[in-house]
C-alpha cells in the first residue's frame, strides 16, 4: 500500500518530521511519496495512495492554510483512506494538561473544518528556530517559552521532537493499516 506524506511547514521542523517519516518508511521497505503542500514540485494523485499522513504546525492557534486547503480539496478521496494527522507544536514539549487540551481542540477544529476523520492524531513537539526568526518573532517565541517554563536561549536553536516516539507512532499506524501485512 503506497503512503502519501503531505506536509506544510513554516520554519522547517514539520518538514524535518515529514522527511524523518519518509526515511523511516523507506527503511521498512514501504513505497511512499513526500509532498510539500506549500510548493508541490512533483505531480501526484491522492487516489493513488492507500494511506495518508498529513503534517502541519500550529501558528496562532491553527494549522497552515495550505494543509487546510489540501484537506478540503481532497476531502472525498481522503475520507475513504486510513489517515494520520501530525500536529507539530512547541506546546507538546511540556506536560501541561491545558496545553494538550488546546492542541486537541486545534486538531478537532481542523477535522471539523475539513470533514476529515483521522484514525490517529499525533501531537509532537517542535523546535525553537531562532536562527530563522526575525527580531519580533524571536522576542515573541522567547516570551512563549518563558511562559511555559522553558529555559530558552534566543542565541541558539532548540529541538524538542521525540524522534523515537514519532517512529513508534508511525509503526503503530502502519500495523493498524497494513493489508495482510504487505509493505509495498
Amino acid at each position: 500500500m503506497r503512503t502519501l506524506v503531505a506536509y506544510a511547514s513554516t520554519e522547517g521542523q514539520t518538514e524535518k518530521m515529514a522527511c524523518f517519516i519518509m526515511d523511516h518508511l523507506a527503511s521498512l521497505g514501504y513505497d511512499a511519496q513526500l509532498v510539500n503542500l506549500r510548493s508541490p514540485a512533483e505531480s501526484y494523485a491522492v487516489q493513488d495512495f492507500g494511506r495518508i499522513i498529513l503534517a502541519g504546525s500550529v501558528h496562532i492557534g491553527r494549522l497552515q492554510p495550505e494543509l487546510v486547503a489540501f484537506a478540503k480539496a481532497n476531502a472525498d478521496t481522503l475520507a475513504g483512506k486510513p489517515l494520520a494527522l501530525l500536529v507539530n507544536s512547541l506546546a507538546a514539549a511540556g506536560d501541561r494538561a491545558a496545553d494538550m487540551k488546546t492542541l486537541g481542540k486545534i486538531a478537532t477544529t481542523f477535522c471539523q473544518n475539513t470533514g476529515l476523520e483521522p484514525l490517529e492524531v499525533w501531537q509532537e513537539a517542535g523546535a525553537f528556530r531562532f536562527s530563522r526568526y526575525g527580531l519580533v518573532t524571536s522576542i515573541v517565541m522567547w516570551l512563549i517559552g518563558a511562559a511555559h517554563g522553558q529555559a530558552v536561549d534566543p542565541r541558539k536553536d532548540s529541538e524538542y521532537t521525540n524522534w523515537d516516539r514519532l517512529a513508534q507512532r508511525v509503526d503503530g499506524f502502519l500495523a493498524r493499516t497494513d493489508e495482510g501485512g504487505e509493505q509495498a
